[in-house]
């Protein structure tokens, strides 16, 4: 392989993490205090992985709210805080496959949702000393599905498209 290291990037919602109830919860806390009809933690669940400001847009639209999500989504961050970690667990096998990966690649978290909100998830779970990075939907670069978070991450990495994983 050479100098090129290997790159594994991880999504956190849905692939590390099973974060759904706490997300839908929150959004529920969000939806009752603005007057809304709650929904289910399915429905919610399908506005999930394009970052909190469309998850808050959707949820305000399906609860029947005319709300502006730019306007309600600090509120919304504030309420996910709270619940960050009420509901959300590791997927199985993820803690055990972490220091596997990690002894053949520079792991990554490449995610929409907000930094902090995802390291202190990591850190509750003790997965975040198995990264090297963990870039944020709130960072300087654009949201997924840009690639450019993932670019960045090659960058660091000193890797190619060939050798990294997303």
């Amino acid at each position: 392989m050479g100098d090129i290291r290997r790159l594994i990037a991880f999504d956190l919602d849905g692939t590390l993490v099973d974060s759904r109830r706490d997300l839908a919860d929150s959004a529920n806390e969000l939806i009752e205090e603005l007057g809304g009809r709650v929904l289910s933690e399915e429905a919610i669940g399908r506005f999930v992985g394009e970052g909190a400001r469309v998850l808050v847009a959707r949820t305000l639209s399906a609860a029947g709210l005319g709300h502006d999500a730019a306007v309600v989504l600090p509120h919304f961050l504030e309420i996910y805080d709270r619940r960050l970690l009420n509901h959300t667990t590791p997927y199985g096998g993820i803690l055990e496959l972490l220091p596997v990966a990690r002894r053949h690649a520079r792991l990554a978290v490449l995610t929409n949702k907000p930094k902090g909100p995802s390291e202190k998830i990591l850190g509750a779970f003790g997965m975040r000393e198995f990264f090297d990075d963990v870039v944020g939907g709130d960072g300087p670069l654009p949201r997924k599905p840009d690639p450019a978070g993932l670019l960045s991450l090659m960058e660091l990495a000193g890797t190619t498209a060939d050798a990294t994983l997303m």
